[in-house]
C-alpha cells in the first residue's frame, strides 16, 4: 500500500513540474496574450459560398417528361437492331430486354423488334424468337445503312416510333414507356435519346426541358413525322457522326434534340480498348462530317491527325448543307460536338 501511495505522489509532483516549464515556455513565447480569448480581435471568416443556385423547376421537368399529362393512345414502336459480331448471350440479353420493355401499357401489341446482320449471323438465336423479325443481312454495310433499312421495315408496317439500340447494350423494363411518354408530349417532334449507364454520355443538357444539342445512336428514338420529314441516317458515314448529323438536320429543320433521363439503356462502353481501325474510321467520318457542315477549321484538324497517324488521307466528295443550317452546329468541342458535364 505504501509503496502505491509513493507511486502516485512522485508522479503528481512530475506532472506539476512539467505545468510549470510549459506554462514558462508558453509565457515566454508571448502565446499566453495570442490565446487570451479577450484580447483577440476574430476577423470575420472568409465566405466560400456562391450566389444561390437557381433551383430547378419540378412541374417543368414534369411536364416534359410528359408526367403531368396522360398520353392520348398506344403507340406502335419497332426497336432495331444492327449486330457486329456480337456473341449469343449479347444478342439474347439485348432481345430479352427490348421484349420485356415493349410490353408496356402504352405499346401496341403488334410492336416488334428487328434485327439485321452486319457481321456473323445470329440467325440461329433470333429466328425462333417470337416478336422478332430477322431481315436477311446486306454484309457490312455500316451503322447507318444498315438502321436505314430497318427504319424503312418499320415505318412501312405503320410503325408510329423506331429505337435505333445498340447490340451490346440492354433496356431497363421501363425504358420504352418513359420513351414512349416523352415522344407523345412532344407531339413526336423530338428525336430523344434514353440515358446510358453505368456512365453517362458526358454532353450537357438542360436540367429542366432535357434539350440537348445532338441525340445519340446508342438507344435513340426516330419518330415517323421526323423521318418523313428529313430521312434516316446519311450512309456517307460508315460509323460514327451519324447519330449527331441526324440530330442537326432534325433541329435545322425545326424538330427537338432531347434526352429523357427516366429511360435508361445498359451501355458499358469505359474499358474500350483502343484500336487503330476504329480510330481510321472516326477519323474519316469526322472529315466527311466537316465538309457537310462547312466548318474548315475542323477539317484542317482532322487532317492533321490524319498525317500524325499516318493514314492515307481519303479522297471525299461531300454536298455541303445549305449556310443557314450551321447556326445549329458545335465544332469547338472537338469530337463532343458540344460542351461536356465532365
Amino acid at each position: 500500500m505504501n509503496n502505491q501511495i509513493g507511486f502516485w505522489r512522485r508522479l503528481e509532483r512530475s506532472i506539476r513540474k512539467r505545468r510549470k516549464k510549459l506554462a514558462s515556455i508558453f509565457t515566454r513565447n508571448g502565446w499566453a496574450q495570442r490565446a487570451n480569448v479577450t484580447s483577440v480581435q476574430a476577423s470575420p471568416p472568409e465566405s466560400r459560398i456562391g450566389p444561390p443556385r437557381k433551383l430547378l423547376n419540378h412541374d417543368l421537368q414534369a411536364m416534359q417528361l410528359g408526367l403531368r399529362t396522360s398520353v392520348s393512345r398506344v403507340r406502335t414502336v419497332a426497336v432495331g437492331i444492327v449486330t457486329f459480331n456480337q456473341t449469343e448471350r449479347e444478342v439474347e440479353q439485348v432481345i430479352a430486354t427490348a421484349r420485356q420493355a415493349l410490353s408496356s401499357n402504352l405499346c401496341e401489341a403488334r410492336s416488334r423488334i428487328l434485327i439485321l446482320d452486319n457481321g456473323n449471323s445470329t440467325s440461329r438465336t433470333t429466328h425462333a424468337s417470337g416478336q422478332v423479325a430477322y431481315l436477311p443481312s446486306r454484309g457490312n454495310i455500316g451503322f447507318g445503312a444498315a438502321h436505314n433499312i430497318l427504319m424503312a421495315e418499320a415505318f412501312k408496317s405503320e410503325a408510329d416510333l423506331y429505337i435505333a439500340a445498340n447490340p451490346d447494350g440492354r433496356f431497363h423494363r421501363g425504358a420504352i414507356e418513359e420513351l414512349v411518354r416523352m415522344s407523345s408530349v412532344h407531339e413526336n417532334r423530338a428525336l430523344i435519346e434514353a440515358i446510358q449507364f453505368p456512365e453517362e454520355h458526358p454532353k450537357e443538357f438542360d436540367p429542366e426541358t432535357f434539350d440537348t444539342p445532338w441525340a445519340s445512336g446508342a438507344c435513340l428514338v426516330v419518330p415517323k413525322m421526323v423521318y418523313d420529314s428529313i430521312g434516316g441516317f446519311d450512309e456517307a458515314f460508315f460509323m460514327y457522326c451519324e447519330d449527331v448529323d441526324l440530330s442537326w438536320r432534325a433541329r435545322a429543320a425545326g424538330f427537338g434534340t432531347k434526352i429523357c433521363p427516366r429511360a435508361l439503356f445498359f451501355h458499358p462502353v469505359t474499358n474500350r480498348a483502343a484500336n487503330r481501325e476504329r480510330k481510321h474510321r472516326l477519323l474519316t467520318s469526322g472529315l466527311i462530317f466537316a465538309r457537310k457542315w462547312r466548318s474548315h477549321s475542323f477539317e484542317k484538324l482532322i487532317l492533321r491527325e490524319l498525317r500524325a497517324a499516318r493514314f492515307e488521307i481519303p479522297e471525299i466528295q461531300v454536298s455541303p448543307v445549305p449556310e443557314s443550317w450551321t447556326r445549329v452546329c458545335d465544332f469547338s468541342h472537338r469530337f463532343s460536338f458540344a460542351p461536356t458535364r465532365w
